[in-house]
C-alpha cells in the first residue's frame, strides 16, 4: 500500500469521527432580575456587575449568574442570613431611633408649652391655684383625641412651681432692662399696720413697638415706721441688690400724701438726692378717687333708691314701655345679695325711668300752673266780690248819713 494512500485514508477516519463528535455550546451567565427583589426586598442590584446581587441584610455580594433565581433562593434560606434578618428585626436603625427620639422630644415640648400656658392663665386672671387640678380634668374629656391633653400632668403642685418660675424670668428680664432703660417707678404703701407693703411699679418703654408697660418688680415690707427716709431706704435696697441705679430713673409716682411728696423729708426728697432731674408725678387717680368718694357722700343711699321706686311703682301700674319682664325687683336691706340684681334691673329701666318720671314731672307742673291759675282767678274773684260789697256798704252809709227830705224841709 502507497502512503499516499494511507493518509488518504486516515484523513477520512478524522473527518467521521468529526461529524460524528458535536460541538460544545458556548456558557451564559444569568443576569439580576427586578423580579428578584419584587420577591425578596432585601436583595437589590449589585454595583460589582450585572450578575451579582446584594443583599442588603447580610450586606454582602453574591452571585446569580448560575442558578439565578435559584442562586437568590438559596441564600435567603441560608442559616446566616436568616439570623441576620432576624437581628436586624429586633434592633432600631439608628436613623430610626435618632427620628423617635426627635418625636418624642417634640411631644414632650409640646406639652410642656401647654402647660406652662395654663399656669399663665390661672395667674393672669388671678385665679385659684385649684383650678389647674380641674383643668387637667377636664381637657382630658374635652379633647380625648389629643395626645397633648391626654398627656399634661399639671396639678396645683407642679403649677405654683411653674408659676413661680415665671414670675422669677419675668423679674429677672425686667431687671435687666432697667439696667439701661429709662424708666419711672411708683409706689404705694398697704393699710396694714404692722408690715405695710409698698410694691414697686416700673414703667418702660418698649423700642420695638414702642409701647410703654406698667409691671410689677416687687413687693417689699417694710416694718419700721413709715417715714419718708425708711419708705426710700425700701425702695433704694431693692433697686440696689439688682443692681439698678437711680441715674435712668425718670420720674417718681405716689399719691399726695406729705411722707411721699414732702420736700424735705419726704420720699421725693431723698430720690431727688439721687437723681436731681427726677420729676414727681402725683397721682391725679387718686385725686379723683377723693373727689368721686366726696361727692358720693352727697348722693343718697342706692338702698333707699332702689326702695323709694320700687314702692312708688307698687300701687301703680308698671307697665313701662310695654316691657313687662322689666318689673322692678324689690331690695330687700337684709338679703344683700339682692342688690345686684335690683342695680342691674335699675339700670336695664334707666331710659324708661327717666322718662316716665319727666312726664309726670310735667304733668305736675301742669297741674300746679292750672291749679295757681285758678287760685289768682278765685283770688281775684274774691277781690272783686270785696271790693263790690264795700261799695255797697260805704254806699249805705253814705245814705245813711245824709238827712231826708223831711228833715231838710223841717
Amino acid at each position: 500500500m502507497s502512503a499516499s494512500a494511507a493518509t488518504k485514508r486516515t484523513a477520512a477516519a478524522d473527518s467521521d469521527h468529526d461529524e460524528q463528535t458535536p460541538k460544545k455550546r458556548r456558557q451564559t451567565n444569568q443576569k439580576y432580575k427586578e423580579s428578584y427583589s419584587n420577591m425578596w426586598p432585601c436583595l437589590t442590584s449589585s454595583k460589582r456587575g450585572e450578575c451579582m446581587v446584594r443583599c442588603t441584610v447580610c450586606s454582602c455580594d453574591f452571585s446569580c449568574g448560575h442558578g439565578g433565581k435559584n442562586d437568590c433562593k438559596r441564600h435567603v434560606d441560608s442559616k446566616s442570613h436568616k439570623e441576620l434578618n432576624t437581628l436586624v428585626k429586633t434592633n432600631m436603625s439608628m436613623a430610626s431611633f435618632v427620628s423617635q427620639k426627635s418625636v418624642e422630644t417634640d411631644h414632650k415640648r409640646a406639652v410642656t408649652r401647654a402647660e406652662v400656658m395654663m399656669c399663665e392663665i390661672i395667674a393672669e386672671m388671678n385665679l385659684p391655684i385649684t383650678a389647674a387640678d380641674i383643668f387637667n380634668k377636664a381637657f382630658k374629656l374635652m379633647f380625648p383625641d389629643s395626645k397633648i391633653a391626654q398627656d399634661m400632668k399639671c396639678a396645683r403642685n407642679k403649677a405654683t412651681a411653674i408659676i413661680l418660675d415665671l414670675a422669677r424670668m419675668n423679674q429677672n428680664s425686667l431687671s435687666e432692662r432697667l439696667k439701661s432703660a429709662p424708666f419711672s417707678v411708683s409706689t404705694d404703701g398697704s393699710n396694714d399696720a404692722t408690715s405695710r407693703q409698698y410694691p414697686l411699679v416700673v414703667c418702660t418703654k418698649d423700642t420695638e413697638t414702642g409701647l410703654v408697660h406698667s409691671e410689677l418688680l416687687s413687693i417689699p415690707v417694710c416694718s419700721e415706721a413709715a417715714t419718708g427716709q425708711n419708705i426710700f431706704n425700701l425702695m433704694d435696697k431693692d433697686l440696689s441688690d439688682r443692681n439698678i441705679t437711680w441715674d435712668n430713673c425718670l420720674s417718681m409716682g405716689s399719691d399726695n400724701a406729705s411722707v411721699m411728696t414732702g420736700r424735705h423729708k419726704g420720699v421725693y426728697a431723698y430720690v431727688k438726692e439721687k437723681q436731681p432731674s427726677v420729676f414727681l408725678s402725683g397721682c391725679v387717680l387718686h385725686l379723683i378717687h377723693i373727689s368721686a368718694k366726696k361727692a358720693a357722700e352727697a348722693l343718697p343711699s342706692i338702698d333707699d333708691v332702689l326702695i323709694d321706686i320700687y314702692y312708688y311703682f307698687d300701687k301703680r301700674s308698671q307697665d313701662l314701655c310695654d316691657l313687662e319682664q322689666k318689673r322692678m325687683l324689690k331690695h330687700v336691706c337684709t338679703r344683700w345679695l339682692s342688690i345686684g340684681r335690683c342695680i342691674e334691673r335699675l339700670l336695664l329701666n334707666l331710659d324708661a325711668l327717666k322718662d316716665y318720671f319727666y312726664k309726670e314731672n310735667e304733668k305736675k307742673k301742669d297741674a300746679k300752673a292750672k291749679k295757681d291759675a285758678k287760685a289768682v282767678t278765685d283770688a281775684k274773684a274774691v277781690k272783686g266780690a270785696k271790693v263790690a260789697k264795700k261799695s255797697e256798704t260805704s254806699k249805705s252809709e253814705k245814705e245813711k248819713s245824709e238827712p231826708s227830705y223831711a228833715e231838710k224841709k223841717s
